[in-house]
């Protein structure tokens, strides 16, 4: 089974941040919080989150999006969740199937 880093949501009583039942499996230990309510903004414990990717666990697209804005995944795992960014190299247009087809014609 895979383990899945997902983001914990807190935020006070009378103010709750999400609504809804918990996930199918159990949670094993956090190490991402977000507090969206009064600010935005997050917690997480960088060793933690480093021992879970090191062991296999599979981040979530969001979690994926700020871990690397965060610098914990290198851009070599960018092919792990393709479409959420393109390097720029790699965003460049290639030759139009045109131009190949040109060039094949031509030798």
């Amino acid at each position: 089974m895979v383990v899945r880093l997902r983001l914990a949501r807190h935020a006070a009583q009378p103010k709750r941040a999400e609504d809804r039942p918990g996930y199918n499996g159990e949670v094993i230990r956090s190490g991402i919080v977000a507090k969206p309510v009064l600010e935005k903004r997050m917690e997480w414990n960088e060793d933690r989150i480093k021992y879970w990717l090191n062991t296999g666990a599979q981040p979530t697209k969001s979690v994926f999006r700020l871990l690397y804005r965060a610098g914990l995944i290198p851009p070599e795992k960018l092919e792990l969740f393709k479409g959420l960014y393109r390097p720029a190299a790699a965003a460049a247009p290639s030759a139009s199937p045109q131009e190949g087809d040109a060039a094949a014609k031509a030798e």
